[in-house]
């Protein structure tokens, strides 16, 4: 009965109940951080979807009406102006066919910024002893290989090799190989790849 969402790639999806006739949801969020977008103004013979944007003081009501019993759902895009994540809270409330309230409460949701393209990053620190951190970036969620290789092309590392979804993202090189065991000094090389985009670049390692 509680609030179903979801967000990615920049929108945020609520789902609503088909027990639900008519539903009130109340956005607060921090307007410095984060630009909730205008719904369209829709009018049916089945719903109608009002909405009151006020990016003044960070506040968007949505109030929607439902006359035929099923899954209903919309969607609403947002702009994060930086990397990090944003908190948003949402109170609301629901109401089933006879008027009664069907659920109500209040959410926080988390709204994640997605980049634009893939990205690979130069380590920092560089150089670098003991540990040091690659940032990269997906405009989508895909799987990842990012690995290691030392001034010959051979393999010392994997660091991931798993599914990561779209975002700003992370992985940190201990410096040590595939074995757990510390490597020397030197020149090496970090690479990622992925389905639609592979690049590689160089960092030293200090001792």
């Amino acid at each position: 009965k509680n609030l179903t969402s979801k967000n990615e790639n920049q929108t945020l999806m609520i789902t609503v109940s088909e027990d639900v006739s008519t539903i009130n949801i109340f956005f607060e969020y921090p307007k410095e951080k984060v630009r909730l977008q205008q719904l369209p103004q829709a009018s049916s013979g089945k719903e109608i979807v009002l909405t009151d944007l006020d990016t003044l003081n960070g506040e968007f009501l949505i109030t929607a009406g439902y006359l035929e019993p099923k899954l209903q759902s919309f969607d609403v895009p947002y702009i994060i102006m930086g990397k990090d994540d944003v908190m948003i809270k949402a109170t609301y409330r629901m109401f089933d066919t006879s008027g009664e309230i069907f659920s109500q409460g209040t959410k926080e949701i988390t709204l994640r910024p997605v980049p634009q393209e893939f990205a690979l990053h130069q380590n920092y620190p560089n150089p670098f002893n003991p540990i040091t951190t690659i940032n990269y970036d997906l405009p989508q969620q895909t799987h990842v290989n990012i690995m290691i290789y030392d001034i010959l092309g051979r393999e010392v590392v994997k660091l991931i090799s798993e599914e990561i979804p779209a975002g700003y993202q992370s992985v940190i090189w201990n410096t040590r190989n595939n074995f757990g065991q510390p490597v020397s000094a030197g020149i090496y090389f970090y690479q990622i790849q992925t389905k639609d985009f592979v690049k590689t670049k160089k960092m030293v390692l200090l001792k």
